[in-house]
């Protein structure tokens, strides 16, 4: 895993679900306080439909095999937020009207053959913005498909805003990358092996030192899936290669900004609400910007702001954290007959940053399965309706071709048939009609000529009238046979 103190060159900003403002004074962001926005409470009390409602199972299931779990290991396991990991899909209606959140859900789990479990209508602006979270990065990927959207949600018309930036889940870490060498060009040369790399970051330390290790963002899971299998980052055919390893963003440990205190509540919540404690000079007063008492920390005392990453009393809640999360055991689930290690939780309160070493630990660390169900694996189910519906698509679409080329094959019957008829009236009345017609006119004209005449024609008129029986003859006989076409129907033709 990356170092604590290890931090990416810019940081993935969160969307804020509804923030509660009881009892809370709102501050502006002013002085050197920056680094507190990072830990702004969230209230997630207001969610529906919240694909992570199965956490108070897991939380029973870990106090069962630990019942002896302080308060403030809990506490730890609560300081998650539980927010879905994945940036949400942004569903904006037109119509004045809105549909209910279920409805929403069922129609495009109905068209786009997925199964969302989780959506709500935006807390900012008018009831109109829908927001869609994945549960898995299978669906993520699914619903960044633009061609399985439908063109009208619950009869409604749409517009839908696509996530600008991708879940921390969507990012490795190159290892032994030197820190000398140009990004822009190592960006450009991994780009030609990974065509879906679409950012590329050094890593720091404290002062923003370069270390060799480089950040990389894909906008597809499915190379990354294959890049931690591989265990390496290929840059040629087997040649070329760094090592990687799965991105895990650093812990960030939740503050109460009412008294200071770390990992035990939010200032909602505080139990100190009228002794505030200021974040600057550690006295207890009511929040100042501008205070000019001399800057000293509440927690530890020294010359730092409360809530400072150099803070010992931050390190050591952090390492306290990290600890906690290394020790949470290994689930068996004997239904899937195979082994899960259920990923650590970093505490960070970011909406991509939650769960992104589950997303890893299961590429990692999932077996064969053997003996699936439907109902335990939705995508799956989702993708094999795909398939079918796929097929049923071609085969309808094969059977419109066959409808098509017999409809062809039957008209092209229709006109043989029609000029087997016209050759057969021609050839009649050149037999029947012209050539008699001839012989006559022939006989006249020979009886009129002198001897010697009739003698150098007569034998041309005998071989023209013996050409002639021959051919009657040969078409008396052809007459008794009907034309092989005539006999076949067009359902015949196609019947292979």
């Amino acid at each position: 895993q990356i170092d604590e103190d290890s931090v990416s060159a810019t940081t993935p900003t969160t969307e804020q679900n509804t923030n509660s403002t009881r009892n809370v004074t709102k501050r502006p962001k002013q002085g050197d306080d920056s680094f507190e926005l990072e830990h702004r409470a969230v209230n997630t009390r207001n969610q529906y439909f919240n694909s992570a409602g199965s956490r108070p199972v897991q939380q029973q299931q870990q106090q069962q095999l630990n019942p002896t779990t302080s308060h403030s290991a809990t506490n730890y396991g609560n300081s998650t937020s539980t927010r879905s990991t994945f940036p949400p899909f942004r569903i904006s209606f037109a119509a004045d009207s809105t549909p209910s959140e279920l409805s929403i859900i069922k129609d495009i789990n109905k068209h786009c053959h997925i199964g969302l479990s989780y959506g709500r209508y935006s807390s900012t602006g008018s009831n109109k913005c829908f927001l869609i979270y994945a549960n898995s990065s299978e669906q993520f990927d699914r619903l960044m498909d633009k061609t399985i959207w439908p063109i009208q949600i619950c009869s409604l018309d749409y517009e839908i805003l696509f996530p600008s930036k991708v879940p921390t889940s969507y990012s490795i870490v190159a290892i032994g990358v030197p820190a000398q060498w140009k990004l822009e060009q190592f960006e450009s040369d991994t780009k030609k092996q990974y065509p879906t790399i679409i950012k590329v970051e050094r890593l720091y330390v404290k002062d923003r030192i370069p270390i060799s290790k480089v950040r990389i963002d894909f906008s597809s899971n499915q190379e990354v899936k294959k890049i931690i299998q591989n265990k390496r980052l290929l840059l040629d055919d087997e040649n070329t290669s760094f090592m990687i390893q799965p991105y895990s963003p650093p812990a960030k440990i939740l503050r109460c900004f009412n008294c200071q205190q770390y990992n035990d509540h939010i200032a909602a919540n505080c139990p100190h609400k009228d002794k505030p404690t200021c974040f600057r000079c550690g006295l207890n007063h009511p929040f100042n910007p501008n205070c000019s008492n001399k800057i000293c920390c509440a927690n530890c005392g020294q010359s730092h702001m409360a809530g400072s990453p150099s803070c010992p009393v931050k390190v050591e809640e952090r390492r306290k954290h990290q600890q906690f999360s290394n020790s949470l055991p290994t689930i068996d689930n004997n239904n899937n007959n195979n082994k899960v290690l259920h990923a650590k939780s970093t505490g960070a309160s970011g909406a991509w940053a939650a769960n992104a070493r589950k997303e890893h630990a299961q590429t990692q660390l999932y077996t064969p399965v053997h003996n699936v169900t439907l109902n335990e694996y939705p995508d799956a189910l989702s993708d094999i309706n795909k398939k079918l519906d796929q097929i049923m698509n071609k085969m309808e679409q094969i059977t419109n071709e066959q409808t098509n080329i017999n409809a062809s094959i039957t008209k092209a019957f229709r006109l043989i048939n029609s000029w087997q008829k016209d050759l057969a009236s021609l050839k009649e009345f050149i037999i029947d009609k012209v050539c008699p017609y001839i012989f006559n006119l022939g006989e006249a004209f020979l009886e009129a000529k002198k001897q010697t005449e009739q003698e150098k024609l007569r034998p041309i008129f005998m071989k023209f009238k013996q050409q002639y029986e021959e051919i009657v003859e040969l078409h008396d006989i052809k007459q008794n046979e009907k034309p092989i076409l005539s006999r076949s129907t067009s359902n015949e033709s196609i019947s292979t």
